[in-house]
């Protein structure tokens, strides 16, 4: 509960210290999946606020190797965007790899849900949801990791 805290926490701080990054038809050639899709229509929606971290500035940044990208989405009040992210987390890919649920946990009316799924042997999606009654929150994590490197992520 501590780390999820902290991952929400750190959220919070660098949306709140207005570090954001608007970027438009962001995409790589390994990360082709459908929440770039999702990422691309709500980057510049009215009360969204996106932070990308692509796998070149992880790299500037020495984070973990193998990690591709980082994805914040923050959205006040849009049902849209929430149910694109539920549609999406309950979806198979065209590979037929389904989300797993990790954990979750609630705190003060905040929900926490963890998702997890292996796309191919290398390459892993990990997903948080904080859902709150104001605000809509998701932290995505994509690339070749293990779970212990998102845990040593200092976002």
């Amino acid at each position: 509960m501590k780390n999820s805290i902290k991952i929400i926490a750190t959220i919070c701080c660098l949306l709140l210290a207005s570090i954001v990054v608007k970027a438009e038809g962001i995409s790589s050639v390994i990360d082709n999946t459908g929440f770039v899709k999702i990422y691309n229509k709500y980057v510049k929606a009215d009360g969204i606020s996106t932070v990308l971290m692509d796998s070149k500035m992880l790299k500037a940044m020495s984070y973990q190797k193998g990690i591709e990208s980082i994805y914040i989405i923050k959205a006040k009040k849009s049902e849209a965007f929430k149910e694109d992210i539920y549609a999406y987390l309950s979806d198979d890919n065209a590979l037929g790899k389904k989300f797993d649920v990790m954990g979750s946990t609630s705190e003060n009316g905040e929900l926490a849900t963890f998702y997890i799924r292996q796309l191919t042997k290398d390459i892993s999606e990990f997903i948080l949801v904080s859902d709150k009654r104001s605000e809509f929150s998701i932290i995505r994590i994509y690339g070749n990791f293990e779970i212990d490197d998102v845990r040593k992520l200092k976002l």
